[in-house]
């Protein structure tokens, strides 16, 4: 067995590889020693992630972050629901459970912005190749990643928990205040206000009557609103008519 010195070219400087190269001389085949050993032409295969391929990757790989922080953020507002209503609306304004919302928080602004980010740049490359035939083909391409990989489905819900989250805070420090009022007016407490949960204001996708697209609709609503354990089924039914249309919301127009 020799040894031959194979050049790789790449977009980067020049390496020098040593790759073994194995030969084989059949008995009844003469080799003439003087012009060095036999040897066979060797092809070191190389592998490179094409630019597509990359961008395409980077979408998957954020979603799936996304997706993750989303799950998490409505495991924690379940918790958080199943608390106050097992003590009849107390919040909880532990400094442990108040760094979960941050952290969550920045999380889901964090990847939504990334995942956005990544969209852009796929766009943009995708743009550059529109003097070639290659363009359109391309960024249909990756329309067709985004669509498959359920990246729209992902921001909508992380749009969904960043409005919770956000108001879960707001709740711990309205808490806090009135937990320090308490202490300073420890003489005269006054009266707790019940616990009211307000509707924030969300992003959903809207239905107006085809059928064909109720089952898209659905899955977004059922997944942001209809299973979500925070809020109570007047609340939900609330969320229900606003994204509904035309046919549609004429026919749940009477319900209370």
């Amino acid at each position: 067995m020799y040894s031959r010195r194979l050049f790789v070219a790449s977009a980067r400087p020049l390496y020098i590889v040593t790759t073994p190269v194995k030969f084989q001389v059949s008995k009844t085949q003469s080799w003439d020693y003087s012009r060095g050993p036999p040897v066979t032409t060797a092809i070191t295969p190389t592998i490179n992630m094409t630019t597509v391929g990359y961008l395409k990757g980077q979408i998957t790989k954020t979603t799936k972050a996304l997706e993750e922080t989303n799950l998490l953020a409505q495991d924690i507002l379940a918790d958080k629901g199943a608390e106050e209503e097992r003590t009849r609306g107390k919040i909880n304004t532990s400094t442990e459970r108040t760094r979960q919302y941050m952290e969550v928080l920045n999380k889901l602004q964090q990847q939504t912005s990334n995942l956005l980010t990544d969209w852009k740049r796929a766009e943009s490359h995708a743009n550059k190749k529109q003097d070639d035939d290659e363009g359109s083909s391309l960024l249909q391409e990756f329309q067709n990643h985004w669509e498959s990989t359920n990246c729209e489905s992902q921001l909508t819900l992380a749009r969904i928990n960043i409005s919770f989250m956000e108001r879960a805070i707001e709740e711990v420090q309205a808490a806090q205040e009135k937990e320090q009022q308490r202490r300073d007016e420890a003489e005269h407490p006054a009266p707790i206000p019940s616990h009211l949960i307000q509707t924030p204001k969300l992003e959903l996708p809207t239905f107006a009557g085809d059928i064909t697209l109720f089952p898209e609709f659905w899955e977004i609503f059922a997944a942001a609103i209809h299973n979500h354990p925070y809020m109570t089924d007047a609340t939900k039914l609330i969320y229900l008519k606003r994204a509904l249309q035309g046919d549609a919301k004429d026919i749940v127009a009477s319900v209370q």
